[in-house]
């Protein structure tokens, strides 16, 4: 495999400019099975690309299918189609084995809700050094040291070790999920929105974290999130999604001051900035079912825009700016609002 550090970009950031890929999905698509020999579609045929050192944002309403890409990105479920490329690598062509010794190695995920996904039974030292004894790395002794330079790197007293996750807060049981993501020092980490089940308090501590980590480790970071506004300031990159489907994604100021997908104006109107006036966008009915989607653009049925041809296809890709995509048969005015 090829190195997990980037050209260091122009700004001294340390955020890669170089142009390489650490992770492309091509033609994604998962469909669950559902009862009566129903299926639902989470994920529909999406192609996106990380760099080494880049931050991707990946943004929609609950339901959209954004855990299910987190999903098949790090390993947990097989896509039903389409390929996960990791550093050059079809990580679905490649032996079961490979993926758990090699792959599970280089990406981590972690998920909403700490509570859940920490062992209640498991001491803080025991949850970071599982991962490690997993892999054979270290002896006793060197297990120990890396649990500590974990807790450091989080900023959890060293005596957080010995506690139970009943013991710690919401955001310290996060930041205990965060270093134990970080434990086989992996080049992607995928935060499935890391800070929904936390008090509005501690949210932007866990972001400044993620952040802070970043920069530090250079890693790749996949930041999934229903609130663009909240993670506009983090990520290089955002892609909105609609019920499976891809349907904007660009630079994120370019998307955030140049919306234009219906759907990506109506998400962003729903937190305004409050530095710049807003116009609030209230979409008319439901969210469809996925396991029954409608044709062609998945968000005609709300769309205030919409046409007899919005029923066909899935509209192409538009890139009427470099880096921009947008997937609209009647886009809005690429003018700043």
């Amino acid at each position: 495999m090829t190195s997990r550090l980037a050209t260091t970009a122009a700004d001294g950031t340390g955020r890669s400019s170089s142009g390489e890929v650490l992770l492309q999905l091509e033609n994604l698509t998962h469909r669950y099975r559902a009862p009566r020999r129903q299926k639902v579609y989470a994920v529909e045929d999406l192609s996106l690309t990380v760099a080494p050192g880049e931050a991707l944002g990946l943004v929609g309403e609950s339901g959209c299918g954004k855990s299910t890409v987190a999903r098949c990105v790090v390993g947990l479920i097989r896509p039903t189609a389409g390929r996960v490329i990791f550093d050059g690598t079809d990580v679905w062509a490649q032996p079961a084995k490979w993926r758990r010794r090699h792959f599970a190695r280089q990406v981590a995920i972690v998920f909403q809700d700490p509570t859940s996904s920490l062992n209640p039974r498991l001491k803080v030292r025991d949850t970071l050094a599982d991962p490690l004894i997993i892999h054979g790395i270290g002896d006793k002794a060197a297990r120990n040291a890396r649990v500590q330079e974990l807790l450091d790197m989080v900023h959890l007293p060293r005596d957080a070790a010995d506690k139970l996750p009943s013991e710690l807060s919401g955001g310290q049981r996060q930041r205990v999920a965060i270093a134990r993501a970080l434990s086989l020092n992996p080049s992607l980490l995928v935060a499935d929105e890391p800070t929904s089940a936390l008090d509005v308090s501690v949210q932007n501590q866990i972001l400044n974290l993620v952040d802070e980590l970043r920069d530090a480790l250079n890693l790749s970071v996949i930041l999934i999130s229903h609130n663009i506004q909240a993670v506009s300031w983090l990520v290089d990159r955002v892609a909105v999604m609609y019920l499976g489907h891809k349907v904007e994604e660009g630079p994120v100021s370019e998307v955030r001051d140049h919306r234009l997908h219906p759907y990506t104006r109506a998400l962003l109107s729903a937190s305004p900035m409050i530095t710049r006036s807003s116009e609030r966008i209230i979409l008319e009915g439901t969210l469809p079912s996925p396991r029954n989607p409608p044709s062609g653009c998945p968000f005609r049925t709300r769309c205030w825009k919409t046409e007899d041809v919005c029923a066909g296809e899935f509209p192409p890709a538009d890139i009427p700016v470099r880096g921009h995509e947008v997937h609209c048969y009647f886009p809005e005015d690429p003018n700043p609002v």
